[in-house]
Protein backbone atom coordinates (compact mmCIF):
# COMPACT_ATOMS: atom_id res chain seq x y z
CA UNK A 1 0.00 0.00 0.00
CA UNK A 2 1.73 3.18 -1.13
CA UNK A 3 -0.38 6.00 1.05
CA UNK A 4 -2.40 5.69 4.40
CA UNK A 5 -6.21 5.20 3.85
CA UNK A 6 -8.90 5.75 6.18
CA UNK A 7 -6.74 6.81 9.63
CA UNK A 8 -8.44 9.44 11.48
CA UNK A 9 -6.47 9.53 14.95
CA UNK A 10 -9.33 9.37 17.78
CA UNK A 11 -8.15 12.10 19.64
CA UNK A 12 -11.44 12.03 22.31
CA UNK A 13 -8.71 11.28 25.32
CA UNK A 14 -6.50 14.35 24.74
CA UNK A 15 -7.94 17.07 27.02
CA UNK A 16 -5.83 19.39 24.67
CA UNK A 17 -7.11 19.01 21.67
CA UNK A 18 -9.94 21.69 21.24
CA UNK A 19 -7.23 24.35 22.43
CA UNK A 20 -5.30 23.72 19.92
CA UNK A 21 -5.56 26.13 16.54
CA UNK A 22 -7.02 23.98 13.47
CA UNK A 23 -4.34 23.85 11.69
CA UNK A 24 -2.27 22.17 14.54
CA UNK A 25 -5.28 19.84 14.64
CA UNK A 26 -5.01 18.96 11.05
CA UNK A 27 -1.13 19.03 10.96
CA UNK A 28 -0.81 16.49 13.75
CA UNK A 29 -3.43 14.12 12.68
CA UNK A 30 -2.00 14.23 9.34
CA UNK A 31 1.67 13.40 10.77
CA UNK A 32 0.22 11.03 13.58
CA UNK A 33 -1.58 9.06 10.94
CA UNK A 34 1.08 8.47 8.47
CA UNK A 35 3.71 7.81 11.07
CA UNK A 36 1.47 4.82 12.92
CA UNK A 37 0.92 3.42 9.67
CA UNK A 38 4.05 3.57 8.73
CA UNK A 39 5.40 1.66 11.26
CA UNK A 40 2.57 -0.70 11.57
CA UNK A 41 3.98 -2.37 8.06
CA UNK A 42 2.61 0.09 5.54
CA UNK A 43 -0.57 -2.60 5.44
CA UNK A 44 -3.58 -1.59 7.40
CA UNK A 45 -6.09 0.76 5.84
CA UNK A 46 -8.98 0.57 3.15
CA UNK A 47 -8.07 2.98 0.39
CA UNK A 48 -10.95 3.51 -2.82
CA UNK A 49 -9.94 2.09 -6.38
CA UNK A 50 -11.66 2.00 -9.66
CA UNK A 51 -10.86 -1.57 -11.24
CA UNK A 52 -11.37 -2.06 -14.91
CA UNK A 53 -11.54 -5.64 -15.13
CA UNK A 54 -10.67 -7.66 -18.40
CA UNK A 55 -11.70 -11.07 -19.92
CA UNK A 56 -9.44 -13.77 -19.21
CA UNK A 57 -8.72 -16.82 -21.76
CA UNK A 58 -9.63 -20.31 -20.75
CA UNK A 59 -7.99 -22.90 -19.38
CA UNK A 60 -6.40 -23.81 -15.91
CA UNK A 61 -2.51 -22.84 -16.88
CA UNK A 62 -1.22 -19.23 -14.74
CA UNK A 63 0.03 -18.30 -18.30
CA UNK A 64 -4.12 -17.58 -19.04
CA UNK A 65 -4.28 -15.01 -16.74
CA UNK A 66 -1.55 -12.75 -18.95
CA UNK A 67 -3.63 -12.38 -21.97
CA UNK A 68 -6.33 -10.15 -22.86
CA UNK A 69 -8.57 -10.11 -25.72
CA UNK A 70 -9.42 -7.38 -28.30
CA UNK A 71 -12.67 -8.22 -29.48
CA UNK A 72 -16.28 -6.94 -28.60
CA UNK A 73 -16.44 -2.94 -27.75
CA UNK A 74 -13.89 -2.31 -31.24
CA UNK A 75 -11.24 -4.80 -32.50
CA UNK A 76 -10.62 -8.20 -33.56
CA UNK A 77 -10.40 -11.36 -32.88
CA UNK A 78 -7.49 -12.39 -31.22
CA UNK A 79 -6.06 -16.60 -31.02
CA UNK A 80 -3.91 -16.84 -28.04
CA UNK A 81 -1.82 -20.27 -26.94
CA UNK A 82 -1.65 -21.06 -23.54
CA UNK A 83 0.90 -23.57 -21.78
CA UNK A 84 -1.33 -25.97 -19.58
CA UNK A 85 0.23 -29.30 -18.49
CA UNK A 86 2.76 -29.05 -20.61
CA UNK A 87 0.91 -28.72 -23.75
CA UNK A 88 0.58 -25.37 -25.89
CA UNK A 89 -3.18 -25.01 -26.35
CA UNK A 90 -4.56 -23.11 -29.28
CA UNK A 91 -7.70 -20.81 -27.41
CA UNK A 92 -10.24 -18.38 -28.89
CA UNK A 93 -12.58 -18.20 -26.04
CA UNK A 94 -13.80 -15.90 -22.79
CA UNK A 95 -14.00 -17.17 -19.47
CA UNK A 96 -17.38 -17.28 -17.14
CA UNK A 97 -17.78 -19.25 -13.81
CA UNK A 98 -17.91 -22.04 -14.82
CA UNK A 99 -16.30 -21.74 -17.97
CA UNK A 100 -18.13 -21.77 -21.20
CA UNK A 101 -16.85 -19.24 -23.30
CA UNK A 102 -19.97 -17.35 -24.38
CA UNK A 103 -20.78 -15.83 -20.95
CA UNK A 104 -18.96 -13.80 -17.71
CA UNK A 105 -21.44 -14.37 -15.25
CA UNK A 106 -18.58 -13.45 -12.46
CA UNK A 107 -15.10 -11.85 -12.29
CA UNK A 108 -12.19 -12.59 -9.92
CA UNK A 109 -11.42 -9.42 -7.71
CA UNK A 110 -7.74 -8.72 -7.21
CA UNK A 111 -6.14 -9.78 -3.54
CA UNK A 112 -7.69 -8.04 -0.63
CA UNK A 113 -10.63 -6.12 -2.11
CA UNK A 114 -12.36 -5.70 1.03
CA UNK A 115 -15.67 -4.89 -0.42
CA UNK A 116 -17.35 -3.45 -3.35
CA UNK A 117 -18.68 -0.69 -3.15
CA UNK A 118 -20.19 0.37 -6.89
CA UNK A 119 -20.69 -1.12 -10.61
CA UNK A 120 -20.49 1.30 -13.44
CA UNK A 121 -21.67 -0.43 -16.70
CA UNK A 122 -21.78 1.99 -20.15
CA UNK A 123 -21.43 5.07 -17.52
CA UNK A 124 -24.35 3.89 -15.44
CA UNK A 125 -24.60 3.27 -12.33
CA UNK A 126 -25.87 -0.55 -11.32
CA UNK A 127 -28.22 -0.87 -8.54
CA UNK A 128 -26.69 -2.93 -5.65
CA UNK A 129 -29.37 -6.17 -5.87
CA UNK A 130 -28.16 -6.61 -9.29
CA UNK A 131 -24.83 -7.94 -8.12
CA UNK A 132 -23.07 -9.67 -4.96
CA UNK A 133 -19.39 -10.27 -4.20
CA UNK A 134 -18.33 -13.82 -2.70
CA UNK A 135 -14.92 -15.47 -2.04
CA UNK A 136 -13.06 -12.35 -4.61
CA UNK A 137 -15.95 -13.18 -7.20
CA UNK A 138 -17.93 -10.72 -8.45
CA UNK A 139 -21.27 -12.13 -9.88
CA UNK A 140 -24.57 -10.07 -11.25
CA UNK A 141 -27.62 -11.42 -10.29
CA UNK A 142 -30.24 -9.88 -12.48
CA UNK A 143 -29.75 -12.43 -15.22
CA UNK A 144 -27.62 -10.67 -17.45
CA UNK A 145 -23.40 -11.74 -18.13
CA UNK A 146 -20.87 -9.10 -17.28
CA UNK A 147 -19.48 -6.96 -20.25
CA UNK A 148 -16.61 -9.66 -22.02
CA UNK A 149 -14.54 -6.91 -23.51
CA UNK A 150 -14.05 -3.03 -22.78
CA UNK A 151 -12.23 -0.04 -24.69
CA UNK A 152 -9.73 1.13 -21.75
CA UNK A 153 -8.86 4.29 -23.59
CA UNK A 154 -12.22 5.80 -22.29
CA UNK A 155 -13.25 6.46 -19.09
CA UNK A 156 -15.40 4.00 -17.29
CA UNK A 157 -18.37 7.29 -17.53
CA UNK A 158 -18.75 6.48 -21.09
CA UNK A 159 -20.43 3.66 -23.08
CA UNK A 160 -18.31 0.34 -23.79
CA UNK A 161 -16.82 0.42 -20.70
CA UNK A 162 -17.50 -1.00 -17.31
CA UNK A 163 -15.76 -0.65 -13.91
CA UNK A 164 -15.65 -1.78 -10.21
CA UNK A 165 -15.37 0.63 -7.19
CA UNK A 166 -14.18 -1.51 -4.47
CA UNK A 167 -12.23 -0.78 -0.83
CA UNK A 168 -8.69 -2.14 -1.22
CA UNK A 169 -6.52 -3.35 1.60
CA UNK A 170 -6.73 -4.53 5.29
CA UNK A 171 -8.81 -3.16 7.76
CA UNK A 172 -7.20 -1.03 10.70
CA UNK A 173 -7.03 -3.69 13.57
CA UNK A 174 -8.81 -2.62 16.70
CA UNK A 175 -6.79 0.40 18.72
CA UNK A 176 -5.19 2.03 15.36
CA UNK A 177 -7.11 4.99 15.19
CA UNK A 178 -7.03 5.34 18.77
CA UNK A 179 -2.52 4.82 18.81
CA UNK A 180 -2.81 7.24 16.01
CA UNK A 181 -4.67 9.67 17.97
CA UNK A 182 -2.31 9.22 21.48
CA UNK A 183 0.28 9.87 19.40
CA UNK A 184 -1.28 13.10 17.22
CA UNK A 185 -2.52 14.74 20.93
CA UNK A 186 1.38 14.75 21.93
CA UNK A 187 2.46 16.07 18.55
CA UNK A 188 -0.33 18.64 19.17
CA UNK A 189 1.16 19.80 22.02
CA UNK A 190 4.73 19.76 21.03
CA UNK A 191 3.41 22.57 17.92
CA UNK A 192 2.12 24.86 20.39
CA UNK A 193 5.02 24.30 23.46
CA UNK A 194 2.96 22.86 25.49
CA UNK A 195 4.52 19.63 27.99
CA UNK A 196 4.26 16.60 26.52
CA UNK A 197 5.46 12.97 26.67
CA UNK A 198 7.30 13.01 23.03
CA UNK A 199 11.19 11.89 23.75
CA UNK A 200 14.27 14.26 23.22
CA UNK A 201 17.75 13.11 22.32
CA UNK A 202 18.86 14.23 25.66
CA UNK A 203 19.81 11.23 27.22
CA UNK A 204 20.97 12.65 30.79
CA UNK A 205 20.23 15.81 32.76
CA UNK A 206 21.42 17.43 36.57
CA UNK A 207 19.17 20.06 37.58
CA UNK A 208 18.93 20.96 41.42
CA UNK A 209 21.57 17.86 42.61
CA UNK A 210 18.53 15.60 40.71
CA UNK A 211 19.89 13.17 37.92
CA UNK A 212 17.54 11.55 35.07
CA UNK A 213 18.48 9.73 32.41
CA UNK A 214 16.58 9.65 29.17
CA UNK A 215 16.95 6.64 26.85
CA UNK A 216 17.80 8.32 23.11
CA UNK A 217 14.66 8.44 20.88
CA UNK A 218 16.89 6.97 18.18
CA UNK A 219 16.54 3.38 20.37
CA UNK A 220 12.66 3.33 20.12
CA UNK A 221 13.18 4.61 16.13
CA UNK A 222 15.30 1.53 15.01
CA UNK A 223 12.97 -0.45 16.86
CA UNK A 224 10.49 0.34 15.04
CA UNK A 225 8.92 2.43 18.08
CA UNK A 226 7.66 6.15 18.89
CA UNK A 227 8.90 6.08 22.99
CA UNK A 228 4.71 6.53 23.72
CA UNK A 229 3.43 3.84 25.99
CA UNK A 230 0.35 3.55 24.70
CA UNK A 231 1.74 3.64 21.06
CA UNK A 232 3.87 1.48 21.35
CA UNK A 233 2.24 -1.26 22.84
CA UNK A 234 -0.50 -1.04 19.75
CA UNK A 235 2.69 -1.36 17.02
CA UNK A 236 4.31 -4.31 19.04
CA UNK A 237 0.69 -6.40 19.09
CA UNK A 238 0.32 -5.28 15.52
CA UNK A 239 3.85 -5.51 13.59
CA UNK A 240 6.53 -7.69 16.30
CA UNK A 241 8.79 -7.81 14.23
CA UNK A 242 8.96 -4.15 13.18
CA UNK A 243 8.76 -4.89 9.18
CA UNK A 244 8.94 -2.02 7.74
CA UNK A 245 6.02 -3.37 5.40
CA UNK A 246 4.22 -6.32 4.02
CA UNK A 247 5.78 -9.14 2.18
CA UNK A 248 4.46 -9.78 -1.27
CA UNK A 249 4.93 -12.73 -3.97
CA UNK A 250 5.47 -11.77 -7.39
CA UNK A 251 5.33 -13.88 -10.87
CA UNK A 252 5.67 -12.52 -14.11
CA UNK A 253 2.44 -15.24 -15.05
CA UNK A 254 0.03 -13.63 -13.16
CA UNK A 255 -1.62 -10.50 -15.10
CA UNK A 256 -1.51 -7.68 -12.42
CA UNK A 257 -5.08 -6.06 -12.45
CA UNK A 258 -6.24 -2.78 -14.33
CA UNK A 259 -7.00 0.41 -12.32
CA UNK A 260 -8.28 3.44 -13.36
Amino acid sequence: MAEPCGWEPAVDCCSVWGDLPPSTQSSAAALAGFIVWALSGRQYGLCPRVLRPCAQPCGGSTYASAYRFASGYGGGEMYPAILASGEWINIACRCGDPCDCTTADSVVLPPQAYSVTAVNVDGVDMPNWSYRDHQRRLYRTDGNPWPLCQDMSKLDTEPGTWSVEILHGVPIPPGGNEAAGALACEIGKSCAGLPCILPDRVTSITREGVSMEFIDPQEFLDKGLVGIPAVDRWLRAVNPSALPMESYVWSPDVATPRWQ
